[in-house]
């Protein structure tokens, strides 16, 4: 019964990566940049002046040495800037620029609006167990890899479990599983 349970559950979460993966490269081919790109823009702009090229890799949960390529892509862009501070010169600012601002004000994101009107429909007591339940099913996602899968280890998990799965990096140099949450 838990095996039912567990395939379930993958093939749903196996749909909900596959819409975001849909929904992203729809965005990222519109506005000719990557998902990385995007979010480090969407952050970057939800910032109350500037940030540090460390903190900004920190709410977007990427490693410095990659936000600073995905940096140096927006940088040629001209859609952010950077500034070397007076006070301490290892830390580098990023601020969005007026061409960064705009693009930023452009870009929907239609997905997560759908799923907060979807979200707001039910009642508070269902959000917060839906809210709890999603909470678990990351602490178990997120744990060693010998404990996160019903099966055992990954390899010997159902060969369909697989599906949907993507290997390798895209341009900014980020594998691919850890950016489909994107």
């Amino acid at each position: 019964m838990a095996n039912q349970y567990a395939a379930s559950i993958l093939q749903s979460l196996r749909r909900i990566i596959r819409s975001i993966d849909q929904h992203n490269k729809q965005l990222g081919k519109k506005y000719q940049m990557t998902i990385p790109q995007l979010v480090c823009l969407r952050q970057l702009a939800s910032q109350d002046g500037q940030v540090t090229t460390g903190n900004l890799a920190k709410q977007v949960y990427l490693s410095q040495a990659t936000v600073t390529g995905i940096l140096d892509r927006l940088e040629r862009k001209g859609l952010i800037m950077r500034q070397r501070s007076t006070l301490d010169r290892r830390q580098v600012f990023v601020s969005l620029t007026e061409a960064g601002i705009k693009l930023n004000e452009e870009m929907p994101w239609p997905l997560q609006e759908r799923f907060a009107q979807s979200l707001a429909s039910l009642s508070s007591d269902k959000q917060e167990q839906f809210d709890t339940m999603l909470q678990h099913l990351v602490e178990m996602m997120e744990a060693p890899q010998g404990a996160m899968w019903p099966y055992g280890d990954r390899e010997s998990m159902p060969r369909d479990a697989h599906a949907g799965c993507s290997s390798g990096k895209d341009s900014d140099g980020i594998d691919t599983e850890r950016e489909e949450g994107f």
